[in-house]
């Protein structure tokens, strides 16, 4: 969790031994999870980012980055500043403190394991379901060659509400597997681009109405066997299935201009 993705690739003997993938990271020391140089979960592009590295590599070993750190640290609870600046036998400081180690929020955290999609915790409601196993499922699935012509894909986009000025907001996207001919993506179940074979959009949600919205990006000309449902766990299809991948955001609506003087 030393910050990076990729992680730093261990080799013996020249040879690459092991690597080690997660879906975030931050810096050791540091600010831990409140650190600006963090890298949130975003809906799972990271992992499948980190994961490249071993299917680029493909090491000895693979360590999944994992930790159960479900409970968090209340606002303020956090770890002193100077804590990890301690030495072996110094006295560590006592919280309360700033810097967030273990769970912060969804965005910012590590487990992998499957959470409740309702729950609250100290900062926010929700968490993953069964998403990253169902991912992990499928990415291993794939490395293993077990299904060796599926596309895994995720789409990074909005992590909470939009402010009322937001006029634009940059989607991205990672996969692993098989290259899809193109991508299109639909709001709403409305298609508005096709054709598109960079990785990038750039989404023009000024004068949206007010609500909850929803992307789809849709990998053409490509499948998979494993659903990424959060709700339930996934089974390996005897049929292809289609490769999608979904970011829900709220918008208030377009900010009202302020009466005149």
């Amino acid at each position: 969790m030393d910050g990076v993705i990729p992680q730093i690739l261990t080799r013996r003997d020249g040879m690459p031994e092991e690597i080690v993938v997660t879906p975030s990271a931050f810096k050791f020391p540091g600010k831990g999870w409140t650190d600006p140089s963090a890298i949130a979960r975003d809906h799972g592009v990271p992992y499948i980012e980190s994961w490249r590295a071993a299917f680029d590599s493909r090491p000895r070993f693979i360590q999944i980055h994992q930790w159960n750190e479900f409970a968090g640290q209340e606002n303020g609870q956090g770890i002193a500043a100077d804590y990890w600046g301690t030495k072996p036998g110094d006295a560590k400081p006592e919280p309360p403190g700033e810097t967030y180690a273990d769970e912060y929020n969804v965005q910012l955290s590590d487990d992998m394991e499957p959470t409740d999609l309702h729950a609250c915790a100290y900062r926010g409601c929700g968490g993953w379901g069964y998403y990253y196993y169902n991912l992990t499922r499928a990415i291993i699935s794939l490395y293993r060659g077990s299904t060796p012509d599926i596309t895994v894909l995720a789409l990074s986009g909005p992590t909470g509400p939009l402010a009322p000025s937001t006029s634009f907001i940059d989607l991205h996207w990672a996969y692993l597997g098989k290259a899809p001919s193109s991508f299109s993506i639909s709001l709403d179940g409305k298609m508005i681009a096709s054709a598109l074979t960079g990785s990038t959009y750039r989404l023009r949600v000024r004068r949206m109405t007010a609500g909850t919205h929803q992307v789809r990006l849709t990998a053409e000309n490509a499948f998979t066997r494993f659903a990424l449902d959060a709700s339930r766990m996934t089974e390996q299809s005897p049929r292809p299935l289609p490769v999608t991948a979904e970011v829900t955001f709220e918008y208030p609506g377009e900010a009202s201009a302020p009466f005149p003087p």
